[in-house]
């Protein structure tokens, strides 16, 4: 039986089912679906290449494989766990795979130095970074295949009894154009009524961050006519230098570009990200070090 590798939460699903001996009760208690647990055992089953269960309508009953699995990580996996913490803490060296999901412009403009001086301090820790939109990276953590994520607020209310989030980082957001848009428009711009017939770009059909901006500075929605939709920042930044219209987009990637922001004549709008992790995850101390570093860092 081939044991390297193995991913620790993949083991925690085979270790709840094979106890309660249902798919069902194991996903229960752990709280997850049962989809995840189904799909993190068939992981750990192709990751060992060995079959652990039969199936009996409901039933899952250990083969001999599975149980030499269970009998050999039951009363000492936790052991196994802390004497890796020790190790590691006694000789002073983290190492160690951190799996981490991030929206793309904060892995590029935040995270990333962050890492970089991580990296300096602790040469032997590896990092394996996935980059997407909330939805997708939470569904990653409700199956055990992330360590953590952060995401803004647009988590699927389905999910949200699955993950533990805290409030970690604030974008602060400005709604821009170019400068040969803001010359051609110059008066219109001066009112806020009258902007509102210019055209806009915004990452959804909805126009969510165009209309909070205007609530947060009109008090209400905005009727908007003209608008174009790009579902990444890096393009709507190309988008808004080209004057295609007027967009919103976080305050830091200002430095690199000629855009022109409008003016806001109330508090400034923010966006809140979230450290969000498996509600049942168990942080090892290699990601309690580096989870306090990020902290500080942000």
């Amino acid at each position: 039986m081939v044991l390297n590798n193995l991913d620790l939460n993949r083991l925690k699903c085979f270790q709840a089912v094979a106890a309660s001996g249902s798919l069902l009760e194991g996903a229960k208690q752990l709280n997850i679906t049962s989809s995840a647990v189904y799909q993190s055992v068939k992981k750990l089953e192709a990751d060992l290449q060995k079959h652990l269960f039969f199936r009996a309508g409901k039933k899952y009953v250990l083969t001999d494989e599975g149980r030499k699995l269970q009998e050999l990580f039951a009363r000492f996996l936790w052991d196994v766990s802390q004497f890796q913490e020790a190790t590691q803490a006694s000789a002073g060296t983290l190492e160690g795979d951190i799996r981490i999901g991030l929206p793309l412009n904060f892995s590029k403009s935040v995270f990333m130095p962050i890492l970089a001086e991580f990296n300096k301090l602790h040469p032997r820790v590896s990092f394996h970074l996935m980059i997407g939109e909330s939805r997708r990276l939470v569904e990653h953590i409700s199956k055990f295949e992330l360590d953590f994520a952060i995401t803004d607020d647009a988590i699927p209310a389905e999910l949200l009894p699955k993950i533990e989030k805290v409030e970690v980082f604030k974008e602060e957001l400005v709604l821009v154009c170019s400068p040969g848009f803001s010359k051609q428009h110059e008066k219109t711009l001066r009112s806020l009524k009258k902007q509102r017939e210019l055209p806009h770009l915004d990452y959804s059909r909805h126009l969510p961050l165009i209309q909070r901006w205007y609530k947060t500075h009109q008090q209400r929605q905005a009727k908007i006519t003209q608008f174009h939709t790009i579902d990444n920042v890096e393009t709507m930044v190309v988008a808004l230098n080209e004057g295609l219209g007027l967009g919103i987009i976080p305050k830091v990637l200002l430095e690199n570009t000629n855009l022109v922001v409008v003016p806001a004549q109330e508090k400034a709008l923010f966006n809140t990200l979230f450290l969000v992790q498996e509600s049942n995850y168990i942080n090892n101390t290699l990601m309690k070090k580096f989870l306090a570093f990020l902290r500080q860092s942000l």
